[in-house]
């Protein structure tokens, strides 16, 4: 994952001219003292009775929206740092923390633009860095990603969570042995650091080191036992070695933990193809489709349920569906390949299946199809079309 641990210290954020002086300060003090507690409530109510004196204090809407964040209200700890930052539209840390909730919130190009505002008023500010490189990591934009992490690095060299952020972007350039250094070193200074564990995890799986990876993994989980992503991948890694009971266990507690996660059901459904269960597939799909309509593996998914079901008009609208959504995804060109070859269409085959082993040169099942397109009209059911299963959820 991404760290979400986005939003920065109050320290270092009070405007230069507070209003009532020396009593801001210790204002803030006490407030963000119930906060570090996880007294929300109490935080809450020093900062509102403070504004109720001084409204227009923008170091303390700053405060409140950083306690409304941790309290779960998304929304109005936007428009209280909003109401900040158009107060003093000049504190970094303000716009920083504003861009952080934007990007939480979807709204990615409005987090861009935030962090921008950060960096151009203080360019080293850590923080802002690492904020804006997971909006570029968001936006599939990975070089610019690693550049915004490589700074980050550079001005703090302590920062876990931008080590581990630098890794995924590597991951994503599959410039694998650099991402394992990243997260070599963000467990360096964390040890207990559950998320790098995690996506160290899904390196060595795309690195084909499935049995690190299981390890990794069920480090991460014994430090974090109810991360859904965490779960998630372990389930996948022992899905590729085809035990899919135990596969389907860690689905299910996943959904248990989180019941609307739409990766997780195209997950299942996946499992399920695997275990011949065609029909709870397609429920299981049809479900993660209603939550993301365009998520790309999850048409993926609903293409196998359809080619099992004999569509292949069907499947292979679906397959080219997830394409379009996400051109990089190594299993919908495969399963395109096989649709094709299984019409007859050998050239039109090929060309699907070496895009597949192009996007993931690891996966065996991808080579095997293209070499039997020279063998046989039709692809043989020794190789299930879900096969590769290499989803990869990194939460």
């Amino acid at each position: 994952m991404n760290d979400r641990n986005g939003i920065a210290e109050i320290a270092g954020g009070r405007a230069a001219k507070p209003p009532p002086g020396a009593a801001l300060d210790q204002t803030l003090q006490l407030a963000d003292q119930h906060l570090q507690a996880g007294r929300l409530a109490a935080a809450e109510a020093v900062c509102r009775e403070f504004l109720r004196r001084y409204p227009n204090c923008a170091p303390m809407l700053h405060l409140l929206g950083t306690v409304l964040y941790q309290a779960g209200a998304l929304n109005s700890a936007i428009d209280v740092i909003r109401r900040a930052v158009h107060i003093d539209g000049s504190i970094a840390l303000h716009h920083c923390n504003l861009g952080e909730m934007y990007r939480i919130a979807g709204q990615r190009d409005a987090a861009l633009a935030a962090g921008r505002r950060a960096l151009a008023l203080d360019p080293n500010l850590p923080q802002a860095l690492n904020n804006v490189g997971i909006v570029h990591y968001e936006r599939d934009e990975f070089d610019e990603a690693v550049a915004h992490y490589r700074r980050a690095t550079a001005l703090a060299p302590n920062y876990a969570e931008a080590f581990s952020n630098l890794g995924n972007a590597l991951r994503a350039q599959k410039k694998y042995v650099e991402a394992l250094a990243a997260y070599r070193q963000a467990l360096q200074l964390r040890p207990d650091y559950a998320d790098a564990l995690n996506n160290m995890g899904t390196a060595l799986r795309d690195m084909g080191r499935p049995h690190e990876a299981e390890t990794a993994y069920q480090r991460s989980l014994a430090l974090k036992p109810d991360n859904p992503g965490a779960l998630n991948n372990l389930a996948l890694a022992l899905k590729e070695r085809e035990e899919f009971n135990e596969a389907s266990a860690l689905l299910t507690r996943s959904l248990l933990i989180d019941a609307n996660n739409a990766k997780t059901l195209t997950y299942l459904a996946l499992v399920r193809l695997d275990q011949k269960q065609v029909g709870d597939a397609e429920i299981a799909t049809a479900r993660a489709l209603s939550l993301v309509p365009d998520e790309p593996e999850a048409l993926n998914a609903m293409g196998l349920v359809r080619f099992e079901q004999h569509n292949a008009d069907a499947a292979l609208a679906l397959f080219r569906r997830a394409v379009a959504r996400k051109p990089d995804l190594a299993d919908a060109h495969n399963n395109i390949g096989n649709v094709l070859r299984e019409e007859g269409k050998l050239d039109a085959a090929r060309t699907a299946y070496q895009r597949a082993i192009e996007l993931d040169t690891h996966e065996v099942a991808y080579f095997v199809n293209y070499a039997d397109t020279k063998k046989s009209p039709k692809p043989t059911r020794s190789l299930p079309l879900w096969k590769s299963g290499r989803a990869k959820r990194t939460i």
